[in-house]
């Protein structure tokens, strides 16, 4: 009797704690309870994290110790700025019961979207703000927190401040661990970071409270390996299928974002250095402390409308260092390096200011070259080694627009076989017009030049003096008589035309010598040229004589009579060889 009773006993126990279960689940399950989950769960978040959250589908299993949700973040405006749409957390600690903080065993988040925006009153984006926010003095209430296996997929990032809007999709990020103490602050172990075909592994660490040091790191990201695949993030077909690997560190200052690049490669070419932006000033700097640039490489990235001036191109594969103002906001960038080519070395510290396209862009600056090989740059087998160095200060990169003032000085030029030394080069310089001073000094050539040279009319302008001071034509290698030596002399011009039938102006020489065997001279010698539409006039005194050829005629007439105006000139007689044209000779 005793037994059936405590057999019922049991049975009744049984009933009621399996009663009792079911109804605790039931309430646990109850849509009441898990807001009220929820409710103790967001504020304890809101409270520690700084953050506001809302959820419409809120799950804790308490059997499986697990959450699952979504989460809508709203930014300062109260706009949406991040999406969680499917969120599963397991928990080590029970969230009901537990009384220290929560202690997270993973999280996998899916689909999440990132809607991040600069607002036309606020100086920062959404997300910069939340940052802030999240990293305030409310943060010191959290004493640690620890999660292991976090997976995060990202269907979208969308950016949008007062310039442009980027749109990616599509991103998965996995990392074995995140944690947070007071100590050591907010560290990310081993990140993978995916998007198509592209990858970076790295890790992330963090100190968010404020400092007072501005050299300060407020965080690190430490990239070990980096693939980026051009295609998952850009539409081009140049760059179709091309990847580019790179590591170093990422770390941010009160005062600057830093990358130190360990390497960056590119097909055959890599370049190591350091990246930094300057938050106050804007500038955004390069230092490059060994590179090599393939040629073929350059020419990738070159495109019609930030084109890679030709000359750059043709120089071949080089080898580049230097520090680089590459942006700031009043659009001016600086160029200190040096390249070294197949060529020669180039060095430079030029600035430039920025139009829309590079080749319309004005610049200033030093710029030298130390036995640089201009003639195969050129590929003009008449040059060979210069050495210069001059400051320019111009417009244009191509023939249509190019113009520069230049002042070069010392320079040396192999031009012809010959090694000139001491050249110097003063004036406005364009694709076909020069204006300024040349010198040579010398000691087988001397030449003084001062005047225009100007192909940009219809009708060349040639107005300039040039002075010869004994030139030796022989050891020169200079294509006339090589028996002439120490010719000298000066010269003025000032006249303009496309051929001898056209010409208007005046050809002057004075003070002409030079020896072959014994000593030639010429003291004056003055052409001048008058054309009109119906008339040629040109008129030539010299110490030798006078002549005067006048008429309706072509040079090419003239031709005909040459022999007739040799023998008319021995006899010192007036010629008349037709009706288009009269010479006059009077021989002293």
């Amino acid at each position: 009797m005793n037994i059936s009773q405590n057999k019922k006993k049991i049975v009744f126990l049984c009933i009621v704690l399996i009663s009792f279960f079911l109804i605790l689940f039931g309430v646990i399950n109850s849509s009441f309870f898990q807001k009220k989950i929820f409710s103790s769960f967001s504020k304890s978040i809101q409270e520690k994290y700084t953050i506001s959250i809302d959820s419409n589908n809120f799950y804790y299993n308490i059997f499986s110790n697990s959450i699952s949700c979504n989460f809508l973040v709203l930014d300062h405006y109260q706009n949406p700025m991040i999406k969680m749409p499917d969120i599963s957390i397991g928990l080590k600690n029970n969230i009901i019961f537990s009384q220290s903080d929560l202690i997270f065993n993973h999280i996998e988040i899916k689909d999440v979207g990132f809607f991040i925006r600069q607002y036309e009153q606020d100086s920062i984006t959404n997300l910069e703000f939340f940052l802030k926010k999240i990293s305030n003095e409310q943060a010191n209430k959290i004493d640690s927190m620890f999660i292991e296996d976090i997976s995060f997929s990202v269907s979208e990032i969308n950016f949008k401040n007062k310039i442009d809007t980027l749109i990616y999709n599509d991103i998965n990020l996995d990392c074995d661990s995140l944690s947070f103490s007071k100590e050591n602050g907010f560290q990310v172990k081993n990140m993978l970071l995916k998007k198509g075909e592209s990858s970076i592994n790295s890790s992330f660490d963090f100190n968010g409270f404020p400092s007072f040091h501005t050299d300060s790191t407020k965080w690190t990201l430490d990239i070990s390996q980096g693939k980026i695949k051009f295609d998952d993030f850009l539409k081009s077909e140049i760059m179709k299928g091309k990847f580019f690997t790179f590591s170093g560190k990422v770390a941010e200052t009160q005062l600057d974002f830093l990358f130190n690049i360990e390497k960056v490669k590119y097909d055959n070419s890599f370049l190591e250095g350091e990246f930094l932006y300057e938050k106050n000033t804007q500038n955004i700097l390069l230092e490059i402390d060994n590179s090599f640039i393939k040629n073929q490489d350059l020419i990738v990235f070159s495109n019609n409308k930030y084109s890679i001036p030709k000359f750059i191109l043709d120089l071949g594969d080089i080898i580049y260092t230097g520090r680089n103002i590459l942006y700031n906001k009043n659009k001016k960038l600086n160029i200190d390096g040096a390249i070294n080519s197949e060529h020669g070395i180039s060095q430079f510290n030029l600035n430039f200011s920025l139009d829309d396209t590079l080749v319309n862009s004005s610049y200033d600056g030093l710029l030298s070259v130390k036995n640089f090989n201009i003639g195969s740059f050129l590929k003009n087998q008449n040059f060979g080694i210069v050495n210069f160095q001059t400051f320019v200060k111009g417009f244009g990169f191509n023939k249509n627009n190019f113009s520069a003032n230049i002042d070069l000085k010392e320079a040396d030029i192999y031009f012809n076989n010959y090694y000139y030394n001491n050249i110097s080069l003063s004036g406005e310089v364009s694709s076909d017009s020069f204006k300024g001073d040349f010198l040579v000094n010398d000691r087988n050539c001397k030449i003084q030049f001062s005047g225009l040279v100007d192909f940009s009319k219809t009708k060349p302008i040639f107005d300039f003096s040039t002075k010869f001071s004994r030139v030796d034509f022989k050891k020169i290698n200079f294509p006339i008589n090589p028996f002439i030596r120490q010719f000298s002399g000066v010269f003025s011009a000032n006249f303009s035309g496309t051929s001898l039938d056209n010409l208007n102006g005046s050809f002057v020489a004075e003070k002409m010598s030079y020896y072959r065997g014994k000593k030639y001279k010429l003291d004056n010698f003055n052409l001048n040229f008058k054309n009109t539409s119906k008339t040629k006039l040109i008129v030539l005194k010299s110490d030798l004589g006078n002549a005067n050829l006048s008429g309706n005629f072509d040079f090419s007439d003239l031709q005909k009579d040459y022999k007739k105006f040799i023998s008319y000139f021995l006899e010192n007689k007036n010629i008349n060889f037709n009706n288009n044209y009269n010479f006059e000779l009077d021989v002293d």
